[in-house]
């Protein structure tokens, strides 16, 4: 089973506090079953997907969560909220295709590292800036990726896909979004395809039932002393 370290992205995160999560662009489909190409061992499905809705070629944007080490697209509400328990060692896994050949689009990933100030992330982190993404095409096997460079991978592969792991603390609920524009498309206006995935990472039970105990000590505490 392959990860990586989420380094890249880490290093890039910039704090846009109140720019408001853009909202989800193309015909989307939740829990599609992609073949995960990347690594070993790295079950399929379970992707929150985007297809543009118009134009040829078409393109196509996909997320999901896993936990390291366990891998596959755990607790999924169905709608796109994958839950985990805090201290979870937690990688994105993005999957992004083409109709044609991958160096038609641009993709941009955002990582929203502050769920409570907005979105926080890296409006203009191209996938292609990872150095080992897994290029195929639809009819490639499930673990059968060819890692390379986007330069050599996207004009002969139709589908990239990758596993990171996050490089940040988390506790809470992020928003991660991955948008496709086309390669002409400079200024990245008109975008043709967005998908939105949505980490929520919670206290185990038995903290919040410790939590609690600890509150109400220290309530009567504070009632003895005064």
């Amino acid at each position: 089973m392959k990860y990586k370290k989420y380094a890249a992205l880490a290093a890039l995160v910039v704090c846009t506090s109140g720019v408001a999560h853009s909202a989800t662009i193309g015909l989307v489909e939740f829990n599609a079953g992609t073949i995960a190409i990347f690594g070993g061992g790295n079950p399929n499905g379970n992707w929150v997907r985007a297809l543009s809705s118009a134009g040829v070629p078409a393109a196509s944007v996909e997320l999901r969560f896993s936990e390291r080490f366990v891998g596959g697209a755990e607790n999924n509400n169905g709608a796109g909220t994958y839950t985990f328990d805090v201290g979870k060692e937690i990688n994105v896994e993005f999957s992004v295709g083409s109709s044609s050949t991958l160096d038609n689009y641009v993709y941009i990933l955002v990582a929203d590292s502050d769920p409570t100030s907005g979105t926080s992330g890296t409006p203009s982190f191209p996938v292609s800036l990872i150095s080992d993404n897994s290029f195929g095409t639809s009819v490639t096997p499930n673990g059968g990726g060819i890692e390379t460079t986007w330069a050599s991978g996207a004009p002969v592969s139709s589908v990239a896909q990758n596993s990171q792991q996050l490089g940040f603390p988390v506790l809470g609920e992020y928003t991660f979004s991955l948008t496709a524009y086309n390669a002409s498309d400079t200024g990245l206006t008109n975008p043709l395809a967005r998908t939105e995935a949505t980490l929520n990472v919670v206290p185990e039970p038995s903290s919040i039932l410790l939590g609690g105990i600890g509150g109400v000590g220290l309530l009567f505490l504070r009632r003895r002393k005064y």
